[in-house]
């Protein structure tokens, strides 16, 4: 990857019902938890990251949940790697994973790779942008 070559998005989508994605701490049905589905793009590939945002809250705020990927300003891969090694300690642990995963995956579709990353949804359609913004609850985009 070209040193011009930055990350020009990178967005989280909040979900009550995870269509598919991992339970993580939630138990099935419960109505309690937020799931995330992490987005970040650079040159026409993107890495893809999921999460449980709450296991215990009824509604959570995803702009103040999400205000952590504001530490991002249009970076390029190595710079986003170290922008996460730099702020892992105060981003906690779940936070750290998301965004590195995520990484990991743009970097092995950058590469022509195989994708590291396993959403365990039916990706026909779904992952489309226009989709994601349909059927989530929230979402948060930055750079």
């Amino acid at each position: 990857m070209g040193e011009e070559e930055r990350i020009t998005s990178i967005q989280i989508y909040q979900f009550d019902n995870p269509h598919g994605l991992h339970y993580g701490t939630c138990k099935q049905g419960n109505e309690h938890c937020q799931y995330g589905l992490l987005r970040i793009t650079c040159c026409g590939h993107t890495g893809w990251a999921k999460c449980t945002l709450s296991a215990d809250l009824k509604k959570i705020d995803l702009v103040q949940w999400a205000s952590f990927l504001q530490n991002f300003r249009k970076p390029t891969l190595e710079e986003a790697y170290e922008t996460v090694n730099q702020h892992r300690d105060c981003w906690g642990i779940a936070k750290t994973e998301l965004v590195r995963e995520a990484l990991n995956d743009l970097d092995a579709h950058l590469h022509g790779k195989e994708s590291p990353v396993r959403l365990g949804i039916d990706p026909n359609g779904l992952l489309e942008p226009d989709a994601l913004i349909v059927n989530c609850l929230a979402h948060y985009e930055n750079l």
